[in-house]
């Protein structure tokens, strides 16, 4: 009697791609995989399997093709088990078989219904010259703010700080959230100083919320910007948000008023930026207007060379160049995900 053979994955290889003819199902003895599904120029999260679980099934029993495509999370142990290994089976048919065949069924019957889902909440908008575009994200908005929003409530039960499987099991089970997404967003969250992560061991991961008040402002405005209507939300170019950091950067030489408002000089910061990048011009003006429309900044006002000024609101300006930057990346990563799903891979 033929058994099934063993197959080793290493982390980021695929296991199927979708499309791929089914030949055989695979029964996970250690690791865990992602499914994904292609849209566009983007992918679908469909979930993760792990230890103890099968993957593959739905099309080795149907005789279709892979209806989605699996990729190693770490390195992964697999049962491989062949139409020829199912076949000489199902002639002693051992206790476990029917038990596989109605986990079958119920997936079966949810699938549909869940990628529709999916499909609505990785679908973002684009508003261009001409017309209305869709494209496919792997972070979209309603993400960011459910992810934020467990991050908020996870984390309200001590000092904020809180075990990475709690965080997930309630991103995850409660609101829906995979994973991958979590983490993804933990990491963004972590290079702009909102959060920091302590991994003394690889199943003690502890994150801990170094700004309440700010994560909560974060889903606020994220769900404010959502309910505008397009020509209203507040947007910004790379070179905008450029801009604003510089300012941000140098906000302790231009101290605020009583009523926290700063006079910023950009000749002053253009001359000190030139002068730690050997003469180079560290930015262009040609995007300011954007913080002038968004009420960020004034209009310049130039009395000499070495004189250009703005006024700002000190604080609202900082709060709004770290929401930024996490909009950005988090816009990086969407664009990494298109990419490399248009390459085949992760």
């Amino acid at each position: 009697m033929a058994t099934p053979t063993v197959r080793r994955l290493k982390k980021g290889e695929l296991l199927f791609n979708e499309g791929d003819p089914s030949k055989a199902m695979y029964f996970v003895q250690g690791g865990s995989i992602r499914l994904f599904k292609r849209k566009g120029t983007g992918s679908i999260e469909l979930g993760s399997i792990h230890k103890g679980e099968v993957i593959g099934e739905m099309g080795f029993l149907d005789g279709g093709p892979r209806s989605a495509s699996a990729e190693a999370v770490q390195d992964v142990e697999l049962l491989e088990i062949s139409n020829v290994n199912l076949a000489e089976q199902l002639k002693s048919m051992p206790p476990w078989l029917p038990v596989l065949l109605r986990t079958v069924v119920n997936r079966l019957r949810s699938a549909n219904n869940k990628i529709r889902q999916l499909e609505s909440a990785s679908t973002a908008y684009t508003y261009g010259s001409e017309g209305v575009s869709t494209n496919y994200q792997f972070l979209s908005v309603y993400d960011v703010m459910k992810i934020c929003t467990a991050l908020l409530v996870v984390s309200s039960r001590g000092d904020g700080r809180c075990p990475m499987g709690r965080i997930l099991r309630y991103a995850n089970q409660i609101i829906g959230i995979h994973e991958n997404k979590v983490a993804e967003l933990l990491d963004v969250l972590e290079r702009v100083g909102l959060v920091a992560i302590d991994k003394p061991a690889p199943d003690k991961i502890e994150v801990f919320v170094k700004d309440v008040d700010y994560l909560e402002m974060l889903v606020g405005f994220l769900n404010e910007e959502n309910l505008k209507e397009h020509k209203k939300k507040v947007e910004f170019s790379v070179k905008a948000v450029i801009l604003m950091g510089y300012m941000v950067k140098h906000a302790a030489l231009f101290p605020p008023n009583g009523e926290g408002i700063s006079e910023i000089n950009f000749a002053k910061i253009t001359e000190i930026e030139k002068q730690a990048n050997d003469g180079k011009e560290p930015f262009r003006m040609d995007e300011f207007g954007e913080l002038v429309k968004a009420k960020i900044a004034t209009d310049l006002a130039v009395k000499d060379t070495n004189t250009v000024l703005t006024r700002v609101n000190s604080k609202n300006l900082a709060r709004m160049y770290g929401i930024q930057k996490i909009i950005k990346d988090i816009e990086a990563i969407n664009e990494q995900k298109r990419e490399q799903t248009a390459r085949g891979g992760r």
